[in-house]
Parts: C-alpha cells; structure tokens; sequence
C-alpha cells in the first residue's frame, strides 16, 4: 500500500466514528444525565462534570485519531494556530503525524503542559503551554539537552530554538530540536525547564518555577524520509558551492552543502525555495532552525525548507534564491574605542553609537532587514588587545526597514576590541541555479 491509498484509508476511517468513542461519550452522557435527573433545578453535582470531562480528556491526550474526530477540542485547535505560518507542520499534522505527549506539571502557582510532539529521524518539535495563576508573564528557559548521548555512548549533536510566548497568551508554542552532524532524534529527552519572568534580563535571576520531564518518543511512528544524491559543483558570485544531497522528511526538508577551503570567503546565508509540477513552492522556514554550520561555525552546512513530503509530487526542482559571502579578511572587526571606528565593515553596516560607562561599553550597530531580521549582525565572541573577553548581553530593535543591534561589553579595560562578525546581506547569483530532484 503506498501514501496515498494509506492517507485515503486514514480519511475514511476517520469520517465514522470510532466504536470506543461511541460507547465511552454514551456512558458519560447517562452518568451526566442521571446527575442531571436527580438534581432537577440544581446545578449538575462537580463529580459527574469531572467524570464526563476526564472521559474526553483522557482519550484526547492518549489518541490522536479520537481528538482529530470531535474537532471542537481547544487544545487540537491551539496546534493547529501554532503552526499556521509553518505549512510543512501544519501538512503533518492534517495526515495525523502527530505523537501524544500528555505531561503536564505544576509547580509554584506555575503549569507547564507538553500535549503533543511531532518528530522524525532528524527533527523534534515539542508543544507546549506555560501558564501562571497570577497572570505573570512568563518564559520558558533551559531547553537544552546538555549531556546528551546515543546509544553508542557518542554525544548528540543539535541546534535548538524556543519559541517565547506572547504577553498574556496561554497558545500552544513551540520548541524546535534539529539533530546535526549525523545525530538521530534520540528515543527519550530528559528536560530541566526553567519558568522565568520575561522582564528579568539577568540570566541567574530566581526562577518562578522549575520542571523536570522525561519526554519518550516513539520511533516505530517515524516514516522514512525522500531522498536525492546531487553531488554538483556551482560558481556562484565568484565562490565554489557543492550541493551534495537533498532530504525530504515529514517535518523538514534538508539541503547538505558543502564549499571548499580554497574560496575566499565564508558561507553565511543562502536561501533555497522547492517547487513542483503544479507550482506549488516551499520556501525556508519561517520559525525554528533555519540553517545549521559545519563544526568550524564558519559555513552554512545545512539549510531546512518547509516540508513537501505530504504533497506527493511527481517532480520536483530545487532552486537557489540568493546567497551570502563574507569575505575572510571581514570576519573580525575592529572596534577603536578612542577614536569611536570600526572596520572593516561593508556599506549596509554602519556603528551608529558608541557610549562608555566606567569598563563598560555598549555598541550600537545597525543593518537593514532583509527577510532575516533575527539575524544577529557579530558572534558572542569577543576579545580585546590584551586577551580579555566578556559580552555580557545582545539586544536588539527594529524599525521599518532597519534593525539596531547593541552589543554590550564588560570590563573593558583599553585597546582595541575585536568582534566576530557572522551576517552579511544576501545577494541574487547572477546565473540561474535550478535542478531537477525528479
């Protein structure tokens, strides 16, 4: 049986009811009922509401099928808003690859809820809710996976994100894992999440609640990914770029780069879009892990796209939309604090504002958005004439069309800063760059 005819046979399954969920609503519906009778003008007694509500809940966060066939269920509408800007989820979610997760925890007035994740071989995405009883805002911190390691012992690589919840909103939010370097989603995650007042800047500030969860994922649930062997050679903008593979998954797509040391500059951002024989096209990703490095932090190794893998796509072509180069003798920029410059730095940078406090700087720099707004202008590594170095903090700011990013800089004690610079401002290749997966 292929997708499709397994997708067909799923949809009608679905469209009857299921013969558990038939007698359990009935059951609570006499229990419900029978309360109701003997009350008459009273309210319905608090046991047989919670009887009624327990039955629902309980299969809800234990069945994906049974939750999916009484579509008024808040939470099921809550993962569906969660990924209504990220096509590829919302995709694998309408094909029901979606794991339960049902963990729960509530600790100081605080409640932390993981209802569902979604995962593949190379993905993880966690869904969760952080709710206070005093309204604080909140946000969750600590999603590491610190100490993680494989079955063989081998430390498990990855790159995470965690999405912050909005003030005053209890949706579902998302925590992004993406599995690097050859590291497989592991079959357990043991999580110490931390719930923090979002005004507290200070990352040592005492927490408002602290969680301890061990998440189980359930391989067998895993479907395999498409897979191209491209192995191509491209001069783009006057570099060396290899496009070795491509990667379809239920969660992502994953496009495997590589570049020669031999370029003379780095790879920083590149952008990909896939489309196939009806038009439609999938674009990079607008949340969680966009693009992950090689070892060295230098180049852009992989880069994810929004997931196709649900279309069933007779053909497919994958093409590259723009690039970045940063030239190896930009990387490091110099910070002269006496005489209040900077270089070298391209023409869409440009250090607007210097300001000094005792052995305290802050540098204000400022680049225009290009799609990648997030994207931070200089590295968390710094250091000074003397060998010193301490960032305490990065923020930034946006306007319309520009985006100000201050880096902050502790005992300072003189001479020249150097920071890492790692954005620079995507360009179209002047040749088109277009190949044929199928």
């Amino acid at each position: 049986m292929n997708r499709m005819e397994e997708f067909m046979t799923l949809q009608r399954e679905l469209e009857n009811e299921p013969a558990a969920l038939q007698s359990t609503t009935l059951r609570c519906l006499e229990r419900v009922g029978r309360a109701r009778k003997r009350a008459r003008f009273w309210k319905i007694p608090v046991s047989a509401v919670a009887a009624a509500l327990a039955c629902f809940v309980i299969l809800a966060n234990t069945s994906v099928a049974f939750a999916r066939s009484v579509g008024g269920i808040p939470l099921l509408s809550d993962l569906a808003k969660a990924v209504t800007y990220e096509p590829g989820l919302k995709a694998a979610i309408d094909n029901e690859y979606v794991q339960p997760v049902g963990l729960s925890q509530t600790k100081n007035g605080v409640t932390l809820s993981i209802p569902y994740l979604i995962a593949d071989k190379s993905q993880l995405v966690l869904f969760y809710s952080l709710h206070s009883a005093d309204g604080q805002s909140l946000e969750l911190r600590g999603a590491g996976l610190d100490g993680l390691t494989d079955e063989f012992g081998k430390k498990v690589e990855y790159a995470s994100d965690c999405e912050e919840p909005e003030n005053g909103a209890e949706a579902l939010q998302k925590i992004h894992y993406q599995f690097t370097n050859g590291s497989e989603t592991p079959e357990k995650i043991h999580l110490e999440l931390i719930a923090a007042d979002r005004s507290a800047v200070a990352p040592d500030a005492p927490a408002a609640a602290n969680f301890t969860m061990d998440v189980s994922i359930d391989h067998s649930l895993f479907q395999e990914p498409e897979k191209f062997g491209i192995q191509k050679e491209y001069s783009v903008l006057g570099q060396k770029l290899i496009v070795q593979s491509a990667e379809i998954a239920p969660t992502m797509t994953k496009i495997t780069l590589d570049t020669p040391k031999t370029n003379t500059a780095l790879l920083r951002n590149i952008a990909f879009s896939l489309s196939d024989e009806q038009g439609n096209v999938w674009s990079g990703r607008k949340n969680g892990i966009t693009a992950t490095f090689d070892p060295s932090g230098d180049n852009v190794r992989d880069v994810y796209l929004e997931s196709n893998y649900f279309s069933h796509s007779k053909h497919l072509y994958l093409k590259l939309e723009s690039i970045g180069w940063l030239p190896k003798s930009m990387r490091t920029v110099e910070v002269d604090v006496k005489n209040k410059t900077a270089s070298p730095l391209s023409d869409s940078i440009r250090m607007t504002q210097l300001e000094q406090n005792g052995s305290r700087l802050n540098l204000t720099f400022e680049k225009p958005i290009d799609g990648m707004n997030l994207s931070q202008i200089f590295s968390s590594v710094y250091s000074d004439s003397a060998g010193n170095w301490d960032v305490k903090s990065f923020s930034d700011r946006s306007s319309e069309n520009r985006m100000e990013e201050i880096v902050s800089v502790n005992h300072w004690k003189g001479g020249i800063i150097y920071l890492t610079r790692d954005w620079t401002p995507p360009a179209v290749p002047n040749e088109p760059v277009v190949i044929t997966l199928k």
